[in-house]
């Protein structure tokens, strides 16, 4: 549903903003829908600068917490650049993909330090351990942060 969804909402903002300049649109009780830069894509190549935000269910806890307060809030955005190469960003806000976590803990393979919590709250290489409630980490550092550049 998400996809379809993220497609259709695409779709008619290129259609406002082709009629009005600027074109916004939400979707709600949705589902997943994948990669954003997709849907940002579209509208690139029709020569819109475009955004696509999601939000996501709790799996983040704030720096130096160890509850989950926040989701990764996935972004994307796009921006045409004529003759050069276009701007395309598309990122959440954590130091890793659960889809990589998922990966590991199904080729019982660890996940590299520094990047997941356990259900406790202490650091965990284990990425079955991570998928059993635990957490990620928010991006925190300038080498790692587009929007902190």
């Amino acid at each position: 549903m998400g996809f379809l969804a993220g497609h259709r909402a695409m779709e008619e903002a290129v259609m406002l903003a082709e009629n009005s300049g600027i074109g916004m649109v939400g979707v709600h009780k949705s589902t997943h829908y994948g990669m954003a830069a997709i849907y940002v894509m579209e509208a690139m190549q029709k020569g819109y600068i475009s955004m696509a935000y999601t939000n996501s269910s709790p799996a983040i806890p704030p720096w130096g917490g160890k509850t989950a307060y926040l989701g990764a809030s996935p972004f994307a955005a796009a921006i045409p650049a004529g003759n050069e190469p276009p701007y395309v960003l598309d990122m959440a806000m954590t130091v890793i993909a659960r889809g990589k976590i998922r990966l590991a803990a199904t080729n019982d393979e660890a996940i590299p330090e520094g990047l997941a919590l356990d259900n406790e709250g202490a650091p965990t290489t284990d990425a079955k351990k991570r998928l059993l409630k635990g957490f990620v980490y928010l991006l925190e550092d300038q080498k790692e942060h587009p929007l902190l550049c």
